[in-house]
């Protein structure tokens, strides 16, 4: 039995659809209650073992592929909000099932500090934003619980179907309605299409022996602007609102109304000419 945890996320719905799925049992997870679905509380306070018999049922020989997160970069700027994640999927999962099954964890290459292209698997480690230094600590406890573990660290994910909700249709519809889009020239990423990701992971699938940490390699490396180029000339789609931006420009770059909404500046009376910026 294969266990998938996060279903009907973006990529488990692209995991359940996947033809090899067709020949086996799969056990689909999920926080939202949906018809086919086994409904979770793992990464709630409220978690009740006894009401989740799924969790009793995985045995040494099934398999765990766990996709779940908080969600986007952005989420994870709540601390206190990630570490309570990270603890109610260790205390009421982790810990609750057979340390022999095979556990396979998605992680991120957010977990290197992205100064070079290539990492090689043996890389050291070294997170500068809260995404990836909760996936390196998530990292940590499914190694020190199960020895067949395989742990995958993928890059950004995009996909050329406008249905998906990724990279690639948000920017084609933003430019569809005549919106700007800003897109950073200076911070460099690695994509890959989804379609790459599912062939290499329908190979890892069949492969029971492989296991350990592993970097999927991306098919596109450069930043956020060059890769929207290449995408719209590839479509045929008009650059005329992209606007190209530098880290510095958000950094240090205060928007027109900050000094109209904030309060406290009303209530000191304090405008721009006294609020010193780069």
């Amino acid at each position: 039995m294969e266990y998938l945890v996060g279903a009907t996320g973006f990529l488990g719905n692209k995991i359940r659809k996947n033809d090899y799925y067709k020949k086996i049992s799969l056990s689909k997870i999920s926080s939202k209650k949906k018809r086919g679905y086994i409904q979770t509380n793992i990464f709630k306070d409220t978690f009740n073992l006894e009401k989740e018999k799924w969790i009793k049922k995985i045995g040494s020989t099934d398999t765990v592929i766990f996709l779940s997160s908080l969600g986007g970069i952005k989420d994870y700027q709540n601390i206190k909000k990630v570490k309570n994640f990270e603890k109610n999927i260790l205390k009421n999962f982790i810990e609750k099932i057979n340390n022999k099954v095979r556990f396979i964890f998605f992680s991120s290459d957010y977990v290197y500090c992205g100064n070079f292209l290539f990492y090689k698997d043996g890389d050291t480690a070294k997170p500068i934003n809260q995404y990836g230094k909760s996936k390196l600590r998530l990292e940590k406890m499914i190694k020190k619980k199960f020895k067949n573990h395989l742990i995958l660290r993928v890059p950004k994910i995009y996909s050329l179907d406008l249905n998906d909700n990724t990279l690639f249709s948000n920017i084609y519809f933003k430019i569809k309605n005549k919106k700007k889009i800003y897109l950073l020239t200076d911070q460099k990423n690695n994509f890959i299409n989804v379609e790459n990701l599912m062939n290499v992971f329908t190979k890892i699938l069949k492969n029971k022996k492989i296991k350990g940490s592993f970097n999927i390699p991306g098919n596109f490396y450069g930043s956020r602007y060059e890769f929207v180029l290449k995408i719209i000339k590839k479509f045929k789609i008009s650059n005329a609102f992209l606007i190209p931006i530098k880290i510095k420009d958000l950094l240090f770059k205060i928007p027109k109304n900050l000094y109209i909404k904030s309060k406290i500046f009303k209530i000191l009376n304090y405008n721009k000419k006294n609020y010193l910026t780069f």
